[in-house]
């Protein structure tokens, strides 16, 4: 079973985010700060943790099928082994653009300056509507 932790309620003005975390991490990584943040502003949030990871069963090796709606790929620079090219180039495979942080490490979400990141899912949220 996956764990799924979720705050706020949704409305018809709001799309519901779907936050899931990289590696050595769990959905407790986005209930840090982010959750309670956009739920504050009116949605209606979901943390996942893939299997293996958080509260989830043990791992079976699969991939997903694909994501639904428009995905966001974000990347702190500080402390990744990628030039920020090669994560332009995967982003462009999901078809998005990247949003690169520049001075934050893999923990962004529960660095110091987590706040700005935050602020830009926000600012895409709401402007990007669909």
């Amino acid at each position: 079973m996956l764990e799924l932790i979720a705050r706020g309620s949704a409305t018809e003005h709001h799309r519901i985010p779907l936050l899931l975390h990289g590696s050595w991490h769990g959905a407790w990584c986005w209930d840090e700060h982010f959750l309670g943040y956009l739920a504050d502003r009116g949605y209606a949030c979901h943390a996942l943790s893939v299997r293996g990871h958080g509260a989830c069963s043990p791992s079976t090796w699969s991939n997903p099928n694909g994501l639904i709606g428009s995905p966001r790929w974000s990347s702190a620079l500080k402390s990744t082994p990628f030039l920020p090219h090669e994560i332009g180039y995967t982003a462009t495979l999901f078809g998005v653009e990247p949003e690169l942080f520049r001075d934050m490490g893999r923990d962004m979400m529960l660095e110091t300056g987590w706040q700005a990141v935050a602020e830009r899912i926000d600012n895409w949220l709401t402007t990007h509507r669909f």
